[in-house]
């Protein structure tokens, strides 16, 4: 395994530290994480890959980019995983950023569950495992650029949040 490198911020101010914007720039994320994010590209998307790293708290993370070859310099999505040996509690990143909860898409035992904050640039999220319990698995930050049409559902996708959850907890009875 690679040599873990220090960031010297916690957690939840590196998350303050992103550029929360449509347009996330790539060199922005590369000060970020100590210009050590290595660069691929494939036929069609650009990865930035990085890690592990270790925050002021002790988080250690590993860090995914993926941008399409049209808009190299503009991040497309940003997955931050929290490695297995470290547990970020949900309350940690959920409070602050005022997530709310999102029922899994179906019902068995294993399916992940999300948070997700109300923003209008993108998405900001967050997954949980049921077989982690209270820890996060993985922090995903999408800003959605010129892109009209995904920017004109943000507002459907946010009303019908609050009804799907809703809707979840008529199904389980939890009020």
């Amino acid at each position: 395994m690679k040599k873990t490198i220090q960031i010297d911020v916690d957690l939840v101010k590196l998350l303050k530290l992103i550029p929360k914007s449509s347009k996330i720039p790539i060199e922005s994320l590369q000060k970020l994480f100590n210009n050590t994010l290595e660069r691929s590209t494939t036929p069609y998307i650009i990865f930035y890959k990085g890690g592990p790293y270790q925050t002021k708290d002790g988080t250690m993370l590993m860090v995914e980019i993926r941008n399409i070859l049209t808009k190299p310099d503009v991040v497309g999505i940003l997955d931050i995983r929290i490695i297995k040996d470290s547990c970020v509690a949900i309350n940690t990143i959920k409070n602050p950023f005022h997530m709310i909860f999102l029922p899994p898409d179906t019902l068995h035992d294993g399916a992940p569950f999300y948070y997700e904050a109300p923003v209008d640039w993108g998405i900001f999220a967050i997954s949980v495992s049921p077989f982690r319990k209270n820890c996060i698995d993985s922090i995903v930050i999408r800003g959605f650029g010129d892109d009209s049409e995904k920017q004109g559902k943000i507002e459907d996708r946010k009303a019908s949040l609050r009804g799907e959850f809703d809707d979840f907890k008529k199904a389980f009875g939890v009020q």
